[in-house]
């Protein structure tokens, strides 16, 4: 009994918060005097988010995932991950609550990461680049949040995990715009340049292709689901849009902007008439606030906009962006073809490096086509079994989406706002590398943690207080 009261979370919470304070204090203290402000900065964050881990999971959560996708070298993302990971499993493994949450997880999820393993065991095999295995494991690493999720926000967690959404797009939003506005590069994860037309760059206008815009894309959608469900939410709900629709407007990705619009418009069909209309109003208030208000700061945004959707109608020749696309799908298919549909393992490449881009080591494995991507590493079967958990979330929306409107926490607009843009979202990656990168695979982890959290609410005639995540239904 002596031995589990120094293993309780609570006797050592003052004691970590203490010693997390004075660790703090000194590697600043010691940084401060000897670098740039920005290289304090990095470890003060990192310390505080980690003491956050462990004392308040719920509240370090922000912060963790808007680190982990800004920080661009990803070695130091994954060691944070994992120390995230560790803590909070120590932290919910008292109570029960991770134990209910691994046993919570659908069988397709497992799969999943058994077929991911058996990957990266075949990846060796074929001594494919170890330095690529691990780069390509590491996002199903990224989707295992969903445990933590599941833990720490329990059975009342959905409308957290909302907000944690929201807050997470906030942030990136405001950097996003920070960058493309003022045409600034914060040295963030991703790119920051001149905007591509038709092979040639244009510098007039500054292209933000950060990390990070699958969480605004489904921020944006939920937001406008709840404003098609009541309009007057819009006043309230008016200044977020206007954040995420410029961060996706200076993102200039046309993907972007037409699964971000019909993930609306779609919102819209579950609301009836009324709500097409409500859509209309509110995209139209949001795109004029928006775009005149860009516009003004920075003329140059407009003509760039006008620029990026007419290029659409000239795409299809050698150098544009759907000539490359094609390539790709071409030699995807041959590499297929050769490997009998069992892929060629995690860190493997499917085409030889192309002289003019040498010096790009990522080219031979390389593919704007998320779902071609994920049959050349996992296989024919691997896709499917992956697909099937993305069929659990989207089912796990649209069973949710029966629920009255009436209820005071919007559950149904949640619900009609996860599988409008889950769908599209999956729709975008057909043409965008989304389901490689980590950041999309942790928001994947907490739409499955809300499809959850749905498909138990759905199916157990209770209220949501009173079910225990351990009711939840297999799928």
């Amino acid at each position: 009994m002596q031995m589990r009261r120094y293993l309780e979370p609570h006797y050592w919470d003052q004691r970590i918060l203490l010693t997390g304070v004075v660790l703090i204090a000194l590697i600043t203290g010691l940084l401060i005097g000897i670098a740039p402000w920005y290289i304090p900065l990095a470890p003060f964050l990192a310390v505080l988010a980690l003491l956050l881990a462990y004392v308040r999971p719920t509240w370090a959560m922000v912060p963790y995932a808007v680190i982990s996708i800004t920080v661009p070298w990803f070695p130091a993302v994954d060691v944070m991950t994992v120390g995230f990971m560790a803590l909070i499993a120590l932290r919910t493994g008292f109570d029960g609550s991770l134990q209910r949450a691994l046993h919570a997880l659908p069988r397709s999820f497992w799969a999943v990461l058994a077929v991911a393993l058996l990957a990266a065991v075949y990846g060796a095999l074929r001594k494919n680049s170890v330095p690529f295995v691990y780069r390509e494991a590491r996002i199903f690493l990224h989707m295992t949040w969903v445990v933590f999720f599941l833990a720490i926000y329990g059975e009342n967690g959905l409308a957290r995990i909302h907000r944690l959404i929201l807050a997470v797009a906030f942030l990136l939003g405001v950097l996003a715009l920070a960058q493309g506005v003022f045409g600034i590069s914060l040295g963030l994860a991703g790119r920051v340049g001149g905007v591509d037309q038709m092979g040639e760059s244009s510098t007039s206008a500054v292209r933000v292709q950060m990390l990070g815009f699958s969480f605004v894309m489904a921020a944006f959608v939920f937001c406008a689901a709840r404003v098609i469900e009541r309009p007057s939410r819009l006043t309230w709900l008016a200044p977020l849009l206007a954040i995420y629709g410029g961060a996706i407007i200076v993102n200039y990705g046309r993907g972007l902007w037409f699964w971000s619009a019909l993930a609306v418009l779609l919102s819209a069909v579950f609301f009836k008439g009324r709500g097409i209309f409500n859509v209309l109003v509110a995209s139209a208030i949001a795109v004029s606030v928006v775009g005149f208000g860009l516009g003004a700061v920075k003329p140059e945004i407009i003509k760039t906009i006008t620029r990026r959707v007419e290029s659409t109608f000239d795409e299809g020749g050698a150098g544009t962006s759907y000539g490359w696309r094609q390539i790709e799908i071409q030699q995807g298919r041959a590499a297929l073809k050769k490997s009998l549909g069992i892929g060629i393992g995690l860190g493997g490449a499917y085409r030889p490096p192309l002289i003019e881009l040498i010096k790009w080591d990522d080219f031979p494995r390389y593919t704007h086509n998320s779902y071609l991507f994920l049959a050349l590493k996992l296989g024919l079967p691997g896709l499917a079994i992956y697909l099937l958990l993305m069929r659990y979330i989207l089912l796990g929306a649209l069973r949710a989406t029966a629920v009255p409107s009436e209820h005071k926490d919007s559950r149904r607009a949640t619900a009609v706002g996860l599988f409008c843009f889950f769908l599209c979202f999956l729709g975008l990656s057909a043409t965008q590398p989304e389901l490689m990168e980590h950041p999309s695979a942790m928001l994947i982890g907490a739409c499955l943690a809300m499809a959850i959290l749905m498909q138990r609410e759905s199916r157990v005639d209770v209220p949501a207080k009173a079910a225990p995540v351990s009711s939840f239904v297999h799928a």
